[in-house]
This record gives C-alpha cells, structure tokens and sequence, in this order.
C-alpha cells in the first residue's frame, strides 16, 4: 500500500514538474521524487534546476536541501555528476548567506549529518577557484569527513 502511495505522489510530482518552469519546481517535490524511488526522474529535476541558473533563485533553505538531496542521489546511483552539483548548490548556499546556510545544514535530520558534513568538506575544497575536486581527493575528502563523525 505504501509503494502505491509513494508512486502516486512521485507521479503527481513528475507531472506538476513538467508542467511548471523549472524554477517552480519544489524542493519538496523532488524529496518526495527520491523517497518514491524514482531515482532517474530526481537526477532530471536537479540538472534541470542547475542548468535553467535557478539555483541563484531559490532560498538558501532549498539550495542546502537540495545538495542533500543530490548527495543522497550520488550514494544511490554512483552519480559524479550529482555530486558537482551538490557540492555547488551548498557553495551558492554559502555565497549567499553562510551563517544563514550554516543554521539551515544544522537544522536538518540527523541521520543527514555525515551527507552534510561530507558536502561541506568537498564545498570547502573547492575554494574561491571553483575547481573540481579529483577522482582521489574527492575519496579522501569523503574519508577525512567520515573520520570525523567517528570521533
């Protein structure tokens, strides 16, 4: 009954996506996308609002929800992808509030907080440069941030 649910709403989500500008495409729209399993539909949905520059018009609420999400997307799918956009919704996060994205990172489930911490160390790697982190740094990035919530 649940999975009936689920793919009522991640149909419901789907088609109030597609008929609305990507900008008007929630956040909590592709959270419930992701919770129904529609994996390939979430990963459209957030390359759709990174290549529209939308990520400028959301709130910093929805730009740190968002890079979970993609984060959660890249642990599901093997996504490199998702995770560059992840890491540079929390960056445009950051550049526009950090005290405002820092309370927003904290204010999310706890079970997200080795995503967070994980994000925000590749978003600092990737300095005021913007270079993409490599293949190993990001390895060792992920490492370090998991270190650290072991302790």
């Amino acid at each position: 009954m649940k999975h009936v649910i689920f793919t009522i709403l991640a149909i419901t989500a789907l088609v109030g996506c597609n008929n609305m500008s990507t900008t008007d495409c929630s956040v909590a729209e592709i959270e419930k996308t992701l919770a129904a399993g529609d994996y390939e539909a979430v990963q459209d949905m957030c390359e759709d609002i990174v290549a529209d520059s939308a990520m400028g018009e959301k709130s910093i609420s929805e730009l740190c929800r968002l890079s979970v999400v993609m984060m959660k997307l890249t642990e599901l799918i093997d996504d490199e992808t998702a995770t560059i956009q992840a890491v540079e919704c929390c960056r445009v996060a950051y550049e526009k509030d950090s005290l405002s994205a820092e309370c927003c990172y904290d204010s999310l489930a706890t079970e997200e907080a080795a995503i967070v911490a994980m994000l925000q160390t590749l978003a600092a790697s990737v300095g005021r440069q913007y270079d993409i982190p490599s293949d190993e740094e990001i390895d060792s990035l992920m490492n370090e941030a998991e270190q650290a919530l072991m302790i």
